[in-house]
């Protein structure tokens, strides 16, 4: 395993804590809005990197620092324009996904309630 695949997965599970911290101590939501809002965030940038990399890497012309930086890149402009979009509840993104939120708070509860016999 290289170095940028481990500083890689580092990095997303360093975003992912940071943004958990961030929705539930600053944003008041609940822990199933901010797994919902950071687990598609994560998703945005995670897919449109990977394509981008491909995309950049598949042709023959580019070195492969490019690919690197071109989905680095990708991913880190499709994150910031999610989040924008999240933030002003474009298109009702955060409304949607604060029920997706809620649903898994709801499973939670649910979860807690079961007895062992």
């Amino acid at each position: 395993m290289g170095f940028g695949t481990v500083l890689g997965g580092v990095g997303m599970v360093a975003g992912f804590s940071f943004g958990m911290y961030d929705d539930m101590v600053n944003s008041n939501r609940t822990a199933g809005q901010a797994i919902a809002h950071n687990a598609t965030a994560t998703a945005v940038g995670l897919g449109s990197s990977s394509f981008a990399a491909t995309l950049i890497g598949g042709s023959s012309t580019n070195p492969a620092g490019w690919a690197i930086l071109g989905g680095v890149g990708a991913g880190l402009l499709a994150t910031t324009i999610f989040n924008v979009a999240y933030e002003n509840n474009w298109l009702g993104i955060q409304d949607a996904l604060n029920w997706v939120g809620d649903r898994i708070d709801d499973l939670w509860e649910g979860t807690k309630e079961v007895q062992v016999i």
